[in-house]
């Protein structure tokens, strides 16, 4: 990912778009519009350089995933 709007849905999850949002009601966030934004862009999406940038600042952790037990 890059450059564009992010948007945090849990703490190892994040929505990211390149070019626009589409609501179901016809809503159109354009991407475009919101270049180098500072702060919420609209309905909780930011606007972010890099994928990094965006993870930190939203605070997306990645996954623990836990061990399996190997048997012996």
């Amino acid at each position: 990912m890059q450059k564009g709007l992010y948007k945090k849905i849990s703490d190892t999850e994040m929505l990211w778009a390149a070019n626009a949002i589409t609501y179901p009601d016809g809503r159109v966030i354009n991407v475009s519009d919101h270049e180098n934004a500072t702060g919420e862009v609209e309905d909780g999406w930011f606007w972010f350089n890099t994928e990094s940038e965006a993870k930190a600042a939203l605070g997306i952790v990645e996954p623990v995933f836990p061990k399996p037990e190997i048997p012996q």
